[in-house]
């Protein structure tokens, strides 16, 4: 493997910039150095220990993140400058002050993803634009994540939502699920069914529970889909003219908050 250290910079100038191991069990860990640019990262054949930071700075372009496996970050992941950092196909573990950044009219695309604890923060975009799963996440007040049409999003563990998730469907079924174990929303943030029907939130299996502590779940689509066993404490409302929110338990519905 390989270290980098001594504060410098690892800078991609191109598409076909790659930075990747010799074989997929090689670990690349980047102490203190900005690795930065468009190109490659990973290229599906590297582990990777971020300890500083990662940035897709350049206007239009896109920097990919590919490991081989897992992605340890105690440091940033950063989208700036209009460019686009997609993470993909890998298990991403934020530990202790991790954290991946969207800044001002930048991009993250999250692509069949595993990501453990951390948060999400910026006022640019965040798309879940394959299937990925989320664990123990914080999303920070003012970061909006958006679940693609034909794409799903699974929680597991508590999800601190103290911002926004918009489901976007555009006539494909497009889903939040509640995984293994169950998921509870926190953070008092909002979920929005945004576009259509085919909206959905719902559970791994039947018996699966979703508690909404004091998040605001609304809009229009399906919650439950027979599907689910939801516990609202905070608020539940179909605020979509001409639109119906229907909600469809398949083990029951315990409600201390609001149904509007």
């Amino acid at each position: 493997g390989l270290t980098l250290s001594g504060g410098g910079s690892v800078q991609l100038i191109g598409s076909n910039s790659r930075l990747y191991g010799a074989n997929s069990a090689v670990t690349l860990t980047n102490t203190n150095n900005k690795i930065h640019g468009y190109g490659q990262l990973g290229a599906n054949q590297l582990l990777f220990n971020n300890q500083s930071n990662v940035a897709a700075d350049v206007s239009g372009q896109t920097l990919t993140v590919d490991a081989s496996a897992t992605i340890t970050n105690t440091g940033l992941f950063k989208a700036e400058n209009g460019a686009t950092l997609t993470l993909q196909n890998s298990t991403f573990e934020n530990q202790t002050g991790g954290s991946i950044q969207s800044a001002a009219s930048s991009k993250v695309f999250i692509s069949g993803l595993t990501l453990n604890s951390g948060h999400l923060t910026g006022t640019g975009t965040f798309r879940n634009t394959a299937g990925s799963a989320y664990s123990n996440l914080r999303i920070d007040s003012g970061t909006t994540l958006d679940i693609d049409n034909n794409t799903s999003a699974t929680l597991t563990g508590t999800l601190n939502n103290g911002g926004q998730i918009h489901l976007n469907t555009a006539g494909n079924f497009t889903n939040l699920i509640a995984g293994s174990g169950g998921s509870r929303l926190t953070g008092g943030g909002e979920i929005h069914l945004t576009t259509g029907i085919h909206n959905r939130i719902y559970g791994l299996n039947g018996t699966t529970t979703l508690t909404n502590t004091n998040n605001t779940i609304r809009g229009y689509g399906q919650l439950g889909v027979n599907q689910l066993k939801f516990v609202n404490q905070g608020t539940v409302t179909a605020d979509t003219n001409g639109g119906i929110l229907t909600i469809d338990t398949s083990s029951g519905l315990t409600n201390s908050g609001l149904l509007k």
